[in-house]
């Protein structure tokens, strides 16, 4: 039910050009670019980006049959969607901890497979080793992740963090490798 947000860091180098930056995605031209299917006009060249609009007026008749995800409507999804404060407010810290080890710390071999993934044209066996999340789940977040978070032991916290992004470096660069082999 998530559509794709955007906007300005404060003190951002380059205001004017982020500005025209954002005004070009949440216009008509931006959200086609996200959101409709290759080579139809005003979409992608060659690979869907499966963003889903942030503008609700773009939900329309017209477009709906260029989407690629036409049958995702968020907007009309998120009356059914109740938000549980007790079951995500103590797994903040743990969220971010993952996405730091998941994201931020292997950033450079995700950014290098998504590269050879998007040159191979999304062999599928590469693909599912790049969104391959079985090392983390709601149960081990829950559980043994928070329990290293809670204890505050830094050096336990570290090896966790270390085995976990090893992990996903490991799959990022099997995704690079049987891209490059087209598998």
């Amino acid at each position: 039910i998530g559509v794709d947000p955007i906007g300005l860091m404060r003190g951002a180098p380059e205001p004017e050009v982020a500005t025209a930056f954002i005004e070009f995605v949440l216009g008509d031209e931006g959200q086609k670019l996200w959101s409709y299917k290759p080579i139809i006009p005003g979409g992608p060249r060659k690979t869907a980006l499966r963003r889903l609009p942030v503008r609700k007026d773009f939900y329309s008749q017209t477009n709906l049959p260029m989407m690629t995800d036409a049958s995702e409507l968020p907007y009309e999804k998120t009356n059914a969607f109740v938000y549980e404060d007790k079951w995500t407010s103590p797994l903040f810290n743990a969220i971010r901890f993952l996405i730091r080890v998941t994201c931020i710390d292997v950033h450079e071999e995700q950014q290098q497979a998504w590269r050879e993934l998007i040159d191979a044209d999304m062999p599928p066996r590469a693909k599912t080793f790049f969104f391959d999340t079985k090392l983390i789940s709601y149960e081990t977040t829950k559980g043994s992740f928070m329990n290293t978070l809670r204890s505050r032991d830094k050096v336990q916290e570290i090896n966790l963090a270390r085995k976990l992004s090893g992990l996903f470096r490991a799959n990022y660069d099997k995704a690079a490798v049987n891209a490059r082999e087209g598998r």
